[in-house]
């Protein structure tokens, strides 16, 4: 038979076991909840960020105003739930990134978890606008390609250079100033560069025939090919 010490000693050591195996999971419940607490708020934040950039025609904020009292429109600011305080930018618990793309057209936010746990949101322009705007950049290449072709028929049949065709050029001064088409993409004015909504231009070396290119967000180029002759029979479109 155990002594009374011993018995005494095994129950101590049994509740301790039970206490200790009813403790862990609720510590274990309590960093779940806060961790599906934190997603919560990671998502309230994602959705002023869109909010934004819906209102500045899907030009996402700067990583400087994602922050509390920094500009960014939000009627609550979320919560870090192991502190109860804003959510601030960092890379511990609690805290979350915020990255925008070179183009301002999409961002990834990423919050921090328990443990070495991250949750991660991404958002940017949808498919529509982006079909609208390259829309809009084929019009305005065919308004440049008429321009190309009212200068040449009024200087006898050449065609003009590179530099001739801008806004400030001989191609955009013609007639005292022509309406240049803009980029919808930074809405400044269509310039030749390799970015969306811009376009190249390029002569023949017999200086008889030209192509315009308009750099697309979802397809390839969009090419138009023309001639110097002072008719337009023979060119596209």
């Amino acid at each position: 038979m155990p002594s009374r010490r011993a018995l005494v000693a095994l129950i101590i050591v049994l509740v301790a076991l039970v206490a200790g195996a009813a403790v862990r999971p609720s510590a274990v419940g309590a960093a779940a909840t806060r961790d599906q607490l934190m997603k919560t708020s990671l998502l309230a934040l994602q959705s002023a960020v869109e909010k934004n950039g819906a209102a500045r025609m899907w030009v996402y904020p700067h990583p400087r105003t994602v922050s509390p009292n920094a500009g960014l429109a939000i009627p609550f600011w979320p919560r870090d739930p192991w502190t109860g305080k804003r959510l601030t930018p960092g890379l511990t618990r609690g805290h979350y990134t915020y990255a925008r793309a070179k183009d301002y057209r999409s961002y990834k936010l990423v919050g921090y978890l328990s443990g070495d746990a991250t949750f991660t949101v991404a958002g940017g322009m949808a498919h529509t606008p982006k079909l609208a705007y390259d829309h809009r950049g084929k019009e305005g290449l065919n308004l440049l390609f008429q321009y190309v072709k009212m200068w040449s028929r009024s200087h006898d049949g050449r065609l003009p250079t590179a530099a001739m065709v801008t806004r400030e050029g001989a191609v955009g001064q013609q007639r005292g100033g022509l309406l240049w088409p803009s980029n919808p993409w930074d809405h400044g004015a269509m310039a030749q560069r390799a970015d969306r909504g811009s376009f190249g231009y390029v002569r023949s070396a017999d200086g008889r025939t030209f192509t315009l290119n308009l750099h697309q967000a979802l397809k390839a180029d969009y090419v138009l090919e023309g001639t110097a002759a002072q008719t337009t029979a023979g060119d596209r479109p």
